[in-house]
């Protein structure tokens, strides 16, 4: 996750410069950004990260307090086809298991893109709360990444550990490319969106 951690500005004969330093906690670098002239900008740009960081910290926790998505992919001719899964969440990468042979992982292996909603079910309708992705599927070959996704299912959903083993299991993992969040209390149809 990105998070900025401290800036400063520096007066030129001809503008003003504003040094924006830009904490990358994944990558474990410091990028810096120079920014010109008006103030008022720098302002501008400190207030949407802010928010978009918020926003995305809100889709992680609404991920991580729920259990069931509706998965869309598209088969072979093109048609969309829907699944419910359970699901984990690390961030806003979502996992889940399935047979290989389901046709859920048979068109991701043809097509990675996919869609998926998490919502709420028998709410009022200016009351709405959800999350809606559009990315990237990918199946988890990484053994430690595989073992903590497991470990995360088994945690949430205590009945896979007394499910039979089989040989044909796939876990896998979709990373978001852009996101949504509908919050209903701000008016009806708000949504806030969120590019990854």
């Amino acid at each position: 996750m990105q998070s900025i951690y401290s800036y400063a500005v520096k007066t030129d004969i001809n503008f003003t410069i504003l040094v924006f330093l830009w904490r990358d906690d994944v990558l474990d670098k410091t990028k810096t950004y120079l920014f010109y002239h008006a103030p008022f900008l720098f302002t501008k740009i400190i207030g949407s990260v802010c928010v978009t960081e918020e926003i995305k910290k809100v889709i992680e926790d609404y991920l991580k307090n729920h259990e069931w998505l509706n998965l869309g992919t598209v088969d072979g001719e093109g048609r969309a086809v829907v699944h419910t899964m359970g699901y984990v969440s690390d961030g806003a990468t979502v996992y889940f298991g399935t047979n290989k042979n389901t046709r859920k992982a048979q068109n991701i292996m043809n097509n990675p893109s996919v869609g998926y909603a998490v919502d709420e079910d028998d709410i009022e309708v200016m009351s709405i709360t959800g999350v809606q992705v559009q990315g990237k599927a990918s199946f988890v070959t990484d053994m430690d990444e595989m073992n903590k996704a497991g470990q995360m299912m088994a945690e949430k959903f205590p009945f896979v550990k007394d499910m039979p083993a089989d040989p044909d299991f796939v876990m896998i993992k979709v990373e978001p490319l852009e996101a949504y969040y509908l919050d209903y209390t701000k008016g009806f149809g708000h949504r806030d969106q969120i590019n990854y």
